[in-house]
């Protein structure tokens, strides 16, 4: 665990291009031949890190409160304050180079983060469309794709995750699709 603990430290300092080995191995108290024999490539170790739910883990729930509008509105401001962390940011930018280097990592990004949040997402806002809060054509789907990815959009842009440019997305995602 010290060498999974030590990768998401540096993920968290250097970030996935400048991301060292020897660090990792320095910070674990081990040797880099222990590293690399379990771990053959960065990719590996972090996507190790991904399974285990060390790199990103924003959980997040999303409330129902009756409010649709205010329960992701909610969501998406603690998504920001999440945002505010330079060395989870780190993180997120890592894994997201990563995935694109990595079609396993990528995979597992997904199914453990990304799918997740957009599940949950996806399930706040289908409730909301039985309700009669949202339009009853409203794809849960991709409105919470839409969310997900203007927000991420914004990391990997290092833009800052404001609440006015959350408002705004907000009120463009539900201009179309209330009731």
């Amino acid at each position: 665990m010290a060498i999974l603990s030590a990768t998401v430290e540096e993920l968290g300092t250097s970030g996935y291009d400048t991301f060292s080995t020897e660090r990792v191995a320095r910070a674990a108290g081990v040797g880099k031949q222990t590293i690399y024999r379990w771990y053959p490539s960065k990719n590996e170790l972090i996507a190790d890190c991904v399974l285990e739910g060390l790199v990103v883990t924003p959980e997040l729930p999303i409330a129902d409160s009756g409010d649709v509008r205010g329960d992701i509105s909610d969501w998406v401001r603690r998504f920001a304050q999440f945002g505010s962390n330079a060395a989870e940011m780190a993180r997120v930018r890592a894994i997201t180079a990563a995935s694109a280097d990595n079609a396993d990592i990528a995979s597992k990004f997904n199914t453990h983060v990304v799918s997740v949040t957009e599940a949950a997402l996806a399930d706040r806002l289908r409730t909301a469309v039985d309700a009669g809060q949202l339009k009853p054509s409203t794809s849960t789907r991709a409105v919470a794709h839409v969310i997900v990815g203007a927000l991420l959009l914004r990391v990997l842009t290092r833009d800052d995750l404001d609440l006015d440019y959350a408002d705004q997305i907000l009120d463009i995602v539900f201009e179309g699709i209330e009731a």
